[in-house]
């Protein structure tokens, strides 16, 4: 009854990282085209 895959906590923890290395890697390259978006605060619209 209280059987799983023995290998479901390993591959959850790859995917896991997985995602993590993608989400790392596609930040670095949008702050890499994009360097000034990351010190300035979004200000959208005119300022008076």
């Amino acid at each position: 009854m209280h059987r799983d895959p023995p290998d479901l906590h390993k591959l959850a923890a790859a995917y896991l990282r997985y995602a993590l290395v993608r989400y790392e890697r596609a930040r670095a390259e949008r702050e890499q085209r994009e360097p000034q978006r990351v010190s300035l605060p979004q200000v959208e619209g005119p300022v008076d």
